[in-house]
């Protein structure tokens, strides 16, 4: 259980979530497989696991990693509300085998959760948050030249960061301020717009960002509330009611020119702006303002590239950093102000900038955090969390956030507690909490994993449902048993080594797997234990078997995940193999691997053609099949000698007699050099050749002769001077030079039938002549020409007779002329069934941008009979389980 929440938290050796990556080597993984090697007690493993940043740890700071349980879970877009709720659950499900998730809406419908139980642990967790550095494990040595290594390259790509949002800054705020003008007028007409969407869809039809937009509405309502000499006119305009408007702006524009000083002094720029006639209305008082911005605006720029000019000629001369009208420096102190909306601050430009700079932005972010976590000289972090101010609780009503209920104090869950449990007053109560879950009066936390402890050896466990002891659950199939061993466990000091030993020490456990027919008779499901089950083994432990018995088994303990996918994937034990969760390889699932995205209380297990053909066809597999059959290379020429050591090395005993005839007589066969089928030839092939006008047919074609970048073309040097652009992709084509080096896709006829197809020849470019497109039959001649110049035109056909090998082309000549000749030829190709074949896996559909590829892959070396034995062997049954 616990290595399977190991294994998702090691994505390449970091897991990138949302917008961070969470760096350490020394891992999750590696702290629960030391947890369990050197027998930490089982109610200290899980203490630490949900407290550590709690305790008092000394100088050995590595159980800091065990925080991984739950920092390294789902993010769920960070909402907050969803992360607290899935740590809830692998707690409460994971440890303890209560659905308390189950109660974040409502009362629990089953178990004696209340919503107030689930809303107390709520509150202890939300007190806890993840910190912006993660805490060392272990001080880095600064005289390691890998770590100054790792320091120097942090530092540069750092910069190049910084350099980049520097860049945005700077660009942003020369947008906005040289849009003062829009953003004003558009500010001031949507100070009455209050839905949020309604405000978005204003800011994008006046070519506004919203983000920007609404500082600048929020600023002119602060000034109509409060006016400064700047906004006086403009409230003293906005308070007249719209009828009386054209009476009263004359009285309000003499009072604008009366006000030089006292309280209602007003800006003498803003005087001069409304000298002559008054505003006619609100939208002209408006657009005054944004006119004396822009001009403002002007000033400024001027002086300073009067300044650039001369300090160009005199190098220290000061940069100006005020206009030298004290009232136009208080009118561009509205654009360049600390206070103006225009001035965007650092830390608001992610927010604000358009996708592709918030993508690269990222990019350049994942880079860094990139380095962080994977270079050699990292210093070991572990991913913890760390209390905040603690979080006072309330019932979420209906789960919903907002929506808030009675108060609830942090504490522990009331079902397991003799009398109501302690509030947790003083701090967030996660380690009290932490401390109660792994209590030796805690009656579920022993049941629940000795339980699962019991699955894995025996197959099935007590109770059926691992995560689940509630009332629904079915009760234990032994519970007398159940509580022997979850009190021996507690007594041994919660000691999982002694748990193992005594479980496969019990007459129980010794069992044969043998059927009896009394046992059957009366229990066909072994529920009762009656002998010992059959197991198949797990992926991870099949992956290991077949490497140990080729001899290739890398026992290193700790360190980074490596690839179980890669051309030449890892040997080390499958543990250590890489599982990303965004993109699990397909064959890992085949094989019941646990989902990463929950908390998975077992394991399916399946049987489905997918598991044997991996094992039939992988690479892999065929790998260790030939390190076995080198294995056993010896010098003895008895082959009987080299069968028993197959035998010992994958069966642990010798072969019966009757096995190991078949064994020698299965290496003696003589069909072993055939080899595999070769694959079926291609329905389409990509060349050049041209339409022969006399013939009506196609003149020497010629197949293309290399395949790079996902295209045919006929020669590497592409393009060149014989043969110009000639070349086929999925999509494109272009013709040679001349209309004798065409660019042909030919499809070929694998049967005798009739056929239809459909095909769009399209040029996309108004210049040039365009192209020709003939369809050519081998049988018929010419089926359809047509001509595309910036535009595209249809071909549809039915009924068209061919034979086995006939073939149909699809001609793209050059016109009178190549230039500006690409293409696009959208072809779909349909044949007739034939008859009797119904339910017969038979091609009847093509498509030649689906079907495109390069030439086929060269087909395996067949292995030798004594590799084909290996193999043989490591597919058996009984050497894939355990009986």
């Amino acid at each position: 259980h616990w290595l399977d929440v190991a294994r998702y938290a090691d994505t390449k050796g970091y897991v990138f979530q949302e917008d961070r990556f969470y760096p350490y080597s020394y891992t999750y993984r590696d702290y629960v497989v030391r947890a369990f090697n050197e027998d930490l007690p089982f109610n200290e493993f899980i203490v630490q696991q949900i407290a550590a940043d709690k305790l008092e740890l000394g100088d050995d700071r590595r159980p800091l990693a065990a925080m991984g349980f739950l920092t390294l879970g789902r993010r769920f877009i960070n909402n907050v509300h969803d992360i607290t709720d899935d740590r809830i659950d692998v707690v409460t499900r994971g440890v303890m085998g209560l659905t308390v998730s189950c109660a974040r809406c409502h009362d629990h419908k089953y178990d004696p959760v209340s919503i107030g139980d689930y809303y107390s642990m709520y509150g202890i967790f939300r007190s806890a948050s993840e910190p912006g550095e993660f805490p060392l494990i272990e001080e880095p040595d600064e005289s390691d030249p890998q770590y100054q290594e790792f320091k120097k390259l942090l530092e540069e790509k750092k910069q190049v960061l910084t350099d980049y949002e520097h860049e945005q800054h700077i660009k942003l705020l020369t947008e906005t301020r040289e849009k003062a003008h829009t953003y004003f007028t558009a500010a001031h007409d949507a100070m009455t717009i209050t839905d949020d969407a309604e405000f978005k869809t204003f800011a994008t039809e006046r070519e506004t960002r919203h983000l920007v937009l609404r500082p600048w509405t929020n600023y002119l309502k602060k000034q109509l509330e409060s006016p400064n000499e700047i906004y006086r006119p403009y409230a003293w305009f906005n308070a007249i009611p719209s009828d009386s408007f054209e009476t009263e702006a004359p009285k309000v524009r003499d009072r604008i020119l009366k006000a030089m000083d006292g309280d209602e002094r007003v800006n003498a720029r803003l005087r001069d702006a409304f000298q002559g006639d008054p505003p006619a209305d609100m939208a002209n008082v408006v657009q005054r303002y944004a006119d004396l911005l822009v001009a403002i605006d002007k000033e400024w720029r001027d002086k300073l590239s009067a300044y650039a000019q001369i300090a160009a000629q005199f190098p220290e001369t000061p940069l100006p950093t005020a206009l030298d009208d004290a009232d136009a420096e208080v009118v561009r102190q509205e654009i360049y102000g600390k206070h103006s909306p225009a001035n965007i601050a650092k830390g608001q430009v992610y927010g604000i900038s358009d996708t592709p700079a918030q993508q690269e932005v990222m990019r350049k972010r994942r880079v860094v955090a990139r380095h962080e976590a994977t270079h050699i000289g990292r210093p070991d972090r572990a991913t913890t969390l760390r209390d905040n101010k603690p979080f006072d609780p309330v019932i979420f009503l209906r789960g919903k956030p907002g929506n808030n209920g009675d108060k609830v104090p942090r504490r522990f869950l009331t079902v397991l507690a003799e009398d109501e449990p302690e509030a947790y007053t003083e701090d967030s109560g996660r380690l009290q909490m932490a401390r109660a879950i792994a209590s030796d009066d805690n009656p579920l936390t022993p049941r629940v994993f000795v339980n699962r402890v019991w699955m894995h050896h025996f197959g099935q466990p007590l109770v059926a449902t691992p995560s689940d002891f509630g009332l629904r659950s079915d009760p234990p199939s032994h519970p007398a048993l159940l509580d022997y061993l979850a009190r021996t466990f507690v007594d041994s000091g919660w000691s999982v080594k002694d748990l193992h030993r005594a479980i496969v020490h019990s007459a129980a456990y010794q069992q044969s797997s043998d059927y009896r027919a009394d046992g059957e008779k009366r229990d066909i499901e072994n529920r009762l234990v009656w002998r010992q089950s059959r197991k198949r083994l797990e992926f991870e432990a099949i992956r290991d078997s077949l490497l140990k018995a080729a001899g290739t088994l890398d026992l290193t303990i700790g360190g980074p995940p490596e690839s179980l996918t890669d051309d030449a994937p890892t040997t080390r034990r499958a543990i250590y193999g890489l599982v990303e969760r965004q993109n699990m390889a397909g064959f890992i699932k085949a094989f019941d691997f646990a989902s990463p995205d929950t908390h998975s209380p077992k394991r399916f297990n399946t049987i489905v053609p997918q598991q044997a053909l991996y094992l039939m066809n992988s690479p892999f597999v065929v790998e260790q099949a030939k390190a076995l059959e080198a294995r056993t290379l010896s010098d003895d020429p008895d082959p009987i000698a080299r069968i028993n050591t197959l035998f010992e090395i994958t069966y642990q005993r010798p072969p019966s007699p009757e096995e190991a005839v078949a064994m020698l007589a299965f290496i003696q066969r003589d069909d072993f050099d055939l080899g595999p089928e070769p694959p079926p030839p291609s329905a389409w092939q990509y060349g050049w050749g041209h339409y022969d006008k006399e013939s009506k047919r196609t003149a020497e074609f010629t197949d293309f002769d290399v395949y790079k970048d996902d295209r045919w073309t006929p020669m590497d040097d592409y393009p060149n001077d014989t043969y110009g652009h000639a070349m086929l992709s999925p999509r494109y084509g272009h013709p040679g030079n001349i209309r004798e080096h065409s660019a042909v896709r030919r499809w070929i006829a694998p049967r005798a039938g009739t056929v239809e197809f459909s095909a769009r020849l399209r040029h996309s470019n108004e210049n040039g002549d365009g192209v020709i497109g003939y369809i050519v039959s081998s049988r018929t001649g010419l089926i359809h020409e047509y001509t595309a110049h910036n535009g595209f035109d249809d071909a549809k056909h039915e009924g068209i007779p061919v034979q086995a090998g006939d073939t149909i082309d699809f001609i793209g000549d050059p016109n009178t002329g190549p230039s500006f000749d690409t293409f696009q030829w959208s072809i779909k190709i349909t044949m007739d069934r034939p008859e009797d074949t119904e339910g017969q896996s038979i091609r009847t559909d093509w498509d030649a941008r689906a079907d495109f590829a390069g030439p086929p892959p060269a087909p395996p070396e067949p292995l030798s009979p004594w590799g084909q034995l290996a193999q043989v062997m490591l597919l058996t049954n009984e050497f894939l389980y355990v009986d």
